[in-house]
């Protein structure tokens, strides 16, 4: 017979068919299930991603990897208050103290984040077979793409030597000096890039790029003629959100889901800290990482709903 062995406190042994304990109410595991537990938490390697989809997925990613309940957590930030958010170090040391006072010990482990890319697209279906490609990869593409809203006014030996212009002079303005920036340094502004936090995408800020209205280098060649690109584009295009998955496991990336999750419950403006991005340094993201693609109705009004998703491979082992 297995020896048991009483233990009071919130933590999970991670054996299958033992539940985990509630708050105030006793467990009993084998001996053997105690061996790397004590009265605290110890976190250990997981297989859980971190994901803020949405504010309960990233709740229920938290408390996984913390090791304790989701009503543990949540009572706990929900007790906590920050009235100073330019405190030194306040980010940091708030979020310490409430893992201290849940018994988590050690640090946190995630097997990887999920990240959210956001854009327009000619084709949603794609992200499946090519994944996110950096902007190197897309660039005679998009090229090509744009023409053809516009071939009707412009031909295509114009509109090449149009792009010759942009990247080897300095024609184009403000639009073609932005257009240079990106293109002549892929390893800083290739991506692609992405949000830690899908809601971010949902909720366009004065103080952050748009990227469901209009990605950046699209805007940037927009600006270097005079055909009304911008809206052509939008027209023929498809908001969606592309979620990844990545094997990072960063301190400050649970920390910006924790600042996230805070500022949900308490109705705060959120801090700085959750705008905590993925870039890919100019290496695609492949297509098994890519989880769905979600497309987005009325991206031009602020929050719009969702309005399907597609090529899931959520559920599926990380490489």
């Amino acid at each position: 017979m297995t020896k048991l062995v009483e233990h009071r406190g919130v933590v999970d042994c991670g054996h299958a068919g033992h539940p985990r304990c509630k708050i105030a109410k006793r467990l009993h595991w084998p001996a053997a299930c105690l061996q790397a537990h004590s009265t605290g938490s110890n976190v250990s390697t997981s297989s859980t991603f971190l994901d803020c989809h949405d504010p309960q997925s990233a709740v229920r990613s938290l408390s996984t990897a913390f090791r304790v309940e989701d009503h543990e957590l949540l009572l706990a930030i929900k007790s906590c208050r920050v009235r100073d958010y330019d405190a030194p170090y306040l980010e940091e040391r708030i979020l310490a103290k409430i893992l201290k006072d849940l018994g988590v010990r050690g640090t946190p482990q995630f097997a990887g984040t999920y990240f959210f890319h956001g854009t327009r697209t000619f084709d949603s279906g794609g992200f499946s077979v090519r994944g996110v490609l950096p902007l190197t990869d897309v660039l005679d593409e998009l090229w090509t793409s744009l023409h053809s809203l516009i071939g009707h006014i412009v031909t295509r030996s114009e509109w090449e030597a149009h792009r010759r212009a942009i990247e080897t002079t300095t024609a184009g303005g403000h639009g073609g000096w932005q257009y240079r920036l990106k293109t002549r340094d892929p390893g800083i502004h290739a991506g692609p890039y992405a949000h830690l936090i899908r809601e971010l995408h949902l909720t366009p800020s004065p103080e952050r790029h748009d990227y469901l209205a209009v990605p950046e280098i699209v805007q940037d060649i927009a600006r270097t003629c005079d055909f009304n690109l911008i809206e052509r584009y939008t027209e023929a295009t498809t908001p969606c959100v592309v979620k990844f998955r990545t094997s990072a496991n960063e301190e400050h990336a649970y920390q910006a889901a924790f600042w996230y999750v805070y500022a949900h419950i308490h109705g705060d403006a959120p801090p700085q800290s959750i705008l905590y991005a993925y870039s890919g340094q100019n290496k695609p993201v492949q297509p098994h990482d890519v989880l769905s693609v979600e497309l987005i109705a009325n991206a031009d009004t602020p929050g719009g709903p969702p309005l399907t998703r597609t090529a899931s491979n959520e559920g599926e082992a990380s490489p």
